[in-house]
């Protein structure tokens, strides 16, 4: 159900307790946050970078400027998509 998840080699799903997505340069950093193991203190993450695309807008049409525009990866929009669905659970 959770295939892109399952495709970063996330297979705890139930252990998932947030996410963290940040962008850095040209490149979009998603922290997947789990709950900490029993015994333990600190919580273990696993980080995922995925580099963003580059757009050209047209802003005015009249002169035909154009605008160079980043946006997230649909790659990374299919896997927040999943994670908010467990976020929601």
């Amino acid at each position: 159900m959770y295939d892109n998840l399952q495709a970063l080699g996330i297979d705890q799903l139930d252990k998932i307790s947030g996410y963290k997505l940040t962008t850095e340069k040209d490149r979009d950093v998603l922290k997947i946050i789990f709950r900490p193991e029993r015994g333990h203190v600190l919580k273990h993450t696993q980080r995922f970078i995925y580099p963003r695309q580059h757009k050209l807008v047209t802003v005015d049409s009249g002169t035909h400027r154009k605008l160079h525009m980043t946006e997230i990866s649909p790659a990374l929009r299919y896997v927040i998509e999943e994670l908010d669905q467990i976020a929601c659970h």
